[in-house]
């Protein structure tokens, strides 16, 4: 590996340790195809001061939404779901009663208008993700969740997500409705769905779902969460969310399988998870300032990220496709370049630091090295 792109790369692992709050930071850099495969890790990775190593798997938050994505398309490839069908013809009513009518197609690109089931509080009272930080909360159902929803407003009346360019708000509840469809579709737990159609295609040994399946004999602890200075330590409740961990190689293995078309029969299945892109807008209330925001795009669960010409008039900063955790977690693909860029931070207040230090590594590596 050139010398001074592992000096950068080191450089930038000590710069993402170096923000406020942050405990310990993983980051790995993968060449497609070439030899580029580098992964560093620094600070401590739990409250009980271990270190942490390239091989500390981390929370990979809402990553996993495009994991669930790519479970739906594979399903609509072996005609088992039609993506502009009504959801009553695939959902149940006691989930769905009171919902504006929406397609699978709405919930993949958050252009349902729904509101969002763990971050948004209701007229009275937290939100179910305040009252799990508290500890207020430690188990619950899909259906006390959907009954959390309906006591809220809509956003916006659903958009059509069949035409580019839609507003779309960033939506959980979708994507928990689709883990509950894919579970039913499969006659099988969300967990075994993962294992047979993603872990082991994708080669991702050190990859389990947190309560439903055991790590991994030789895994190391895994990295704690934080909320500022505080570890989050609520175990139980933890469970009742997707919780997949993995580690830095296994994020590599997923989305570079994911690109390559080893996750899809039909080649065109990953294009068309970009076709059609929605725009997230600029954050206007507490819950969107943790979401992402302009001029951040969403496909069918697949993210696109691009600094505008504007902010980078003299070095164009290449798109680049992925998704990204509240947790601070990321994993990006870059086509122009053939790099794939993950890593985590486990800090909770610290969401947006992907798409602030992401664009600017990318910049610096192709100044180090034009081929990398």
């Amino acid at each position: 590996m050139n010398a001074d792109i592992n000096t950068l790369l080191q450089q930038e692992l000590h710069t993402l340790a170096s923000q406020r709050h942050v405990h310990h930071a993983l980051l790995g850099v993968s060449h497609l195809h070439g030899d580029l495969h580098w992964l560093g890790a620094t600070g401590t990775a739990n409250a009980q001061g271990e270190p942490a190593s390239i091989h500390t798997p981390f929370h990979i938050a809402s990553i996993d939404k495009l994991m669930t994505a790519t479970l739906v398309m594979q399903r609509v490839e072996q005609g088992l779901l039609d993506l502009d069908a009504p959801l009553e013809t695939c959902l149940p009513q006691t989930l769905i009663r009171g919902l504006p009518p929406l397609t699978l197609r709405h919930l993949l690109s958050h252009t349902s208008g729904l509101p969002d089931c763990y971050e948004e509080r209701p007229a009275q009272g937290l939100s179910l993700m305040e009252r799990v930080f508290q500890g207020e909360l430690t188990e619950w159902t899909l259906e006390q969740v959907m009954d959390q929803v309906r006591q809220m407003k809509p956003h916006f009346a659903p958009r059509n997500p069949r035409q580019p360019g839609q507003w779309a708000r960033y939506c959980n509840t979708g994507y928990e409705l689709m883990n509950w469809l894919i579970e039913d579709l499969s006659q099988q737990p969300l967990h075994q769905c993962l294992q047979q159609d993603i872990f082991i295609p994708a080669g991702m040994a050190h990859s389990w779902q947190l309560g439903r399946m055991a790590a991994p004999q030789d895994s190391l602890p895994p990295a704690d969460i934080w909320i500022d200075d505080q570890p989050l330590q609520n175990q139980v409740a933890l469970e009742h969310f997707t919780s997949i961990y993995c580690t830095l190689d296994d994020l590599i293995r997923f989305i570079k399988a994911l690109v390559q078309g080893q996750l899809f029969q039909n080649p065109g299945t990953l294009p068309q998870m970009l076709q059609t892109r929605h725009k997230f807008g600029f954050p206007l209330d507490r819950v969107a300032l943790r979401a992402p925001g302009w001029p951040i795009q969403v496909g069918l669960g697949l993210q696109s990220f691009c600094v505008p010409r504007l902010f980078t008039p003299f070095h164009s900063i290449p798109e680049v496709i992925g998704h990204t955790g509240s947790t601070s977690s990321w994993v990006f693909y870059c086509p122009e370049r053939q790099l794939v860029i993950c890593g985590c931070v486990n800090q909770t207040r610290a969401a947006a630091l992907p798409y602030q230090r992401v664009p600017g590594l990318l910049k610096k590596l192709k100044i180090v090295s034009p081929d990398a």
